[in-house]
């Protein structure tokens, strides 16, 4: 079609207007709004052609506003995008009703495509007879192929094994995949649009939040952990959650993505292997009973205030679990010994007594090949080095003994001491306390030494000392 240009964009900004034409183009005001933006301005008459173009269509289609005047919309288009858009827009021109948000593809003049999304409004001369549309174009092909990048972002979403949800910024649930609603149970109009919370257990509500708002929001854009969340039925279940930020083409923070992946099956296979390793440990503490009983109750005694010790260290409960273990089969090695020599009355000579020290390293090699999720047999061969390398078998130091052989070996001292022993009567629990002041950073290791004082300072402490000592 040849261009009309007997009205330029110049010619058109001069134009003198009269009534309310005169204030919407010909004043300073609308020129400063044209300025202001990035979406270009434009009129077409009644028969669609363009009489005015602002500036910003050489910056969205490479034209200048001259080159389009005269031209219709659907010239600037894809021959289907124009039909297209014509079968859509010929009914709301022909009873001149307002448009928006018309998407569009038009064709940049140096060939690339462009999305446009644009609104129009009628206007009319004085006699209220129809002149044409005023409207706006907005550039959107960025948007659309973030909206394209997130469809096939969600489809994939959908076809993961793993449960799937996406968060906005307020930490409110847009999306959520198949495997999600199987794993959790709840259906769209459950989730979609329901705060994050809804799926905490109430002790988790504030703590993971701040983890949430502070590592994945606003930080390294990522988050990882374990988590329990809430179940449409109530029930909890314990996911690993993996978060990761999502961001728009400039680099603001729109939400995160988090996939969960269920621990049940996990949990409860480390269920079934804690409960073996017990069995397991209870048949070799059992074996030794039948030989030792004064043995198998001072091992048993020995957890005890092994934990005690633990818990003021404020240890974590799976460390407590492998503490446990260790510590009531940390003299296991004994059963090798003689009960002669064991049970033996009076002073033990140096054979007996080099027999007696052996009993770390024969217990180091019943335990060694069970596969323990915590260091067993390390506690029953370290449980007997001291602090200043002067214990057995290998005269460790303080860095080379590993924390749970620290423990063991305070507990194992003040249990003996303060217990009757086939040689000697139980002594005065305060001897066993004054031992670990005594030799505190000397035999024993300083923190291990101020958490067991610190134990046998409370009521409860020593109450526990008084029960776990002498009655072995």
């Amino acid at each position: 079609m040849k261009k009309d240009k007997k009205n330029s964009y110049s010619d058109y900004k001069n134009r003198s207007y009269s009534g309310s034409d005169a204030s919407i183009f010909s004043n300073q005001r609308f020129e400063d709004l044209i300025n202001s933006t990035d979406d270009w301005f434009w009129e077409i008459d009644k028969h669609g052609r363009y009489t005015f173009a602002s500036h910003q269509v050489f910056h969205i289609l490479g034209y200048k506003p001259e080159e389009v005047l005269g031209l219709t919309p659907f010239d600037l288009m894809p021959r289907s995008q124009a039909q297209r858009l014509k079968k859509t827009f010929e009914p709301i021109f022909s009873v001149q009703q307002p448009f928006r948000l018309l998407q569009n593809y038009n064709l940049h003049k140096d060939g690339h495509m462009v999305c446009l999304e644009t609104s129009g409004n009628p206007f009319y001369d004085h006699d209220k007879k129809f002149m044409g549309y005023r409207g706006i174009d907005r550039d959107i092909t960025a948007r659309k192929k973030i909206e394209k990048a997130n469809e096939d972002l969600l489809l994939a979403l959908d076809q993961m094994a793993e449960a799937a949800l996406v968060v906005a910024t307020d930490l409110k649930i847009i999306y959520v995949n198949k495997a999600f609603y199987e794993l959790l149970g709840y259906t769209p109009e459950q989730i979609i649009g329901e705060p994050l919370s809804l799926l905490n257990p109430p002790e988790e509500i504030d703590d993971k939040k701040v983890e949430f708002t502070t590592s994945v929001l606003n930080e390294d854009g990522s988050w990882e952990g374990e988590v329990y969340r809430r179940k449409a039925t109530g029930e909890l279940i314990c996911v690993y959650l993996k978060a990761t930020a999502t961001r728009d083409e400039d680099g603001n923070l729109t939400g995160y993505i988090g996939t969960y992946f269920d621990l049940s099956d996990i949990i409860q296979a480390n269920k079934n292997l804690e409960n073996t390793l017990n069995q397991t440990v209870h048949a070799i503490s059992s074996t030794l009973a039948k030989r030792d009983p004064y043995t198998f109750g001072h091992q048993n005694h020995v957890a005890v205030i092994a934990m005690g010790i633990a818990k003021k260290l404020n240890k974590s409960e799976d460390f407590i679990k492998g503490l446990l273990l260790g510590a009531t089969i940390h003299d296991i090695g004994k059963v090798n010994i003689p009960t002669e020599i064991l049970n033996k009355s009076g002073v033990l000579n140096e054979y007996e007594f080099g027999l007696i020290k052996d009993h770390v390293i024969s217990g180091f090699d019943i335990v060694n090949d069970l596969s323990f999720p915590w260091p067993i047999a390390e506690m029953v061969l370290q449980h007997h080095e001291r602090y200043n390398g002067s214990g057995y078998p290998h005269g460790r130091m303080n860095g080379e003994i590993i924390l749970e052989a620290k423990i063991i070996g305070i507990a194992d001292t003040v249990q003996a001491m303060a217990s009757h022993r086939p040689y000697r009567p139980a002594l005065d629990p305060q001897l066993a306390i004054d031992e670990i002041k005594k030799n505190r950073e000397v035999l024993y290791d300083p923190e291990v030494s101020d958490a067991f004082l610190d134990l046998v300072d409370s009521d409860s402490g020593h109450q526990l000392l008084t029960a776990y000592t002498s009655s072995a």
